[in-house]
């Protein structure tokens, strides 16, 4: 997170008291509920220098799922109410992005938990909720890489070679997901679902013959 926390603490509650002005009680529910943290996108050196940042909201599941396709507009709408707040500040959003936040810790020895979020992303998409079964597969594939930092002090080969396909996997959906700001639709949908399975299927041989 940047280094000047009252900034963004102030920036959030005037946030609040600006959508709850404006009556969208969704949006302001949003940021009083949401664990918010932020992360650097870009330094402008132009003049003085301007530096950029992603605002990341986490929600816990349930406020998360009863968002459903509300969430592409309650993250213009906290957008909008925060970005009069920052004038003549050199430290501007660049985006604000909501997701569902990890609320324990799960059993990570009963089964490899991309097989729940696969079984997730499936009913999302046959509810047509493309954009959130594909962050409900983000949030699988970071909580894995988590896991795998925290298990293994001294990884070996093999857990360097699952991390790096974890992160590669990642970065492969969430830019495929946020391209041009484009919505998600059913096509990248899959091919996030496909590419989870792939992963799922590498994985379990890898832990197979570790055990053999």
């Amino acid at each position: 997170m940047a280094e000047n926390n009252q900034y963004w603490n102030r920036l959030i509650s005037d946030g609040i008291r600006s959508l709850q002005e404006q009556n969208n009680d969704a949006a302001a529910a949003v940021l009083k509920k949401a664990d918010f943290d932020v992360e650097h996108t870009y330094h402008d050196s132009w003049r003085w220098g301007t530096d950029y940042w992603e605002l990341v909201l986490s929600l816990k599941n349930k406020d998360y799922m009863a968002l459903g396709d509300k969430k592409d507009q309650a993250e213009r709408d906290i957008m909008s109410a925060l970005v009069p707040f920052q004038k003549g500040s050199r430290d501007l959003l660049s985006t604000v992005t909501i997701r569902q936040a990890v609320e324990q810790i799960m059993d990570w020895n009963d089964a490899i938990p991309f097989q729940k979020a696969a079984e997730d992303a499936e009913l999302l998409m046959r509810e047509g909720k493309y954009d959130i079964a594909v962050d409900r597969i983000l949030t699988a594939l970071s909580d894995y890489k988590k896991h795998l930092l925290a298990e293994h002090d001294a990884p070996s080969d093999e857990d360097d070679r699952v991390r790096t396909i974890l992160q590669s996997a990642g970065e492969i959906i969430d830019t495929m997901a946020h391209t041009d700001g484009q919505p998600v639709g059913k096509r990248e949908g899959q091919f996030a679902l496909g590419l989870i399975n792939l992963v799922v299927e590498y994985i379990e041989d890898v832990e197979k013959g570790a055990k053999q």
